[in-house]
């Protein structure tokens, strides 16, 4: 027998999917953030960090198991100025033997580490809460608003919801990212909305029923 996982996904109107290809990724990336330009404060600055940030973010992400990313565009709400990414990614287990309550602990552990590494500066937030997903169970919530380098610029602030999900054939984490630090909470909202939405279901094949339809 064979099991495979296939991701089910309710993505909101208006959000356009990245292309996941490398060379024709970071083309679309480069492209959706350089509409930004003129909507945003401080665009020279944020664009460039965020095109950065972004495109090693997702090669990692990809490289980790990163299967999906959309993001919006001036066009995605026409009263809303709103600048977001989401990105869906399949990590192995967290924790050895494969266990889902196991990859909660150790999720939750090395995520109470890290925080414990950063120097909090005024304005940053590192909030760890416990949440539940209607398909996938209980899950590890974690907000945060981090200053990041902006090279002999100074520093950005970057808000990023991130959402971790053991299910059985390893952790699948959503991840939001915003410039937009003022709207971060509602923001986080729309996140936390389309992370409702995930659903990974199993689909269970017979090894000879498979060789027996290649065979024909």
């Amino acid at each position: 027998m064979t099991t495979e996982y296939s991701l089910y996904f309710r993505p909101p109107k208006g959000w356009v999917e990245l292309e996941m290809e490398p060379v024709k990724r970071k083309k679309q990336l480069h492209e959706a953030l350089g509409k930004m330009r003129g909507t945003v404060a401080h665009a020279d600055l944020i664009i460039p960090r965020m095109e950065a940030e972004m495109g090693a973010m997702i090669d990692q992400a990809w490289n980790g198991g990163i299967r999906y990313a959309i993001t919006t565009t001036p066009e995605t709400y026409d009263n809303l100025n709103l600048n977001a990414t989401f990105m869906i990614a399949f990590l192995p287990h967290a924790a050895a033997g494969g266990d889902e309550a196991a990859d909660l602990n150790e999720i939750a552990q090395n995520m109470i580490n890290e925080k414990a590494e950063r120097d909090l500066k005024d304005g940053e937030v590192f909030e760890l809460s416990q949440v539940e997903v209607p398909a996938m169970g209980k899950g590890v919530r974690v907000a945060s608003i981090l200053s990041e380098p902006a090279g002999d610029s100074g520093e950005v602030k970057i808000a990023m919801l991130r959402t971790f999900l053991p299910y059985p054939n390893g952790v699948l984490v959503a991840t939001g990212i915003t410039p937009q630090i003022e709207m971060a909470q509602e923001i986080f909202k729309f996140f936390d909305a389309m992370t409702a939405t995930i659903a990974v279901k199993a689909e269970t094949s017979n090894d000879d029923d498979t060789n027996e339809r290649a065979e024909k």
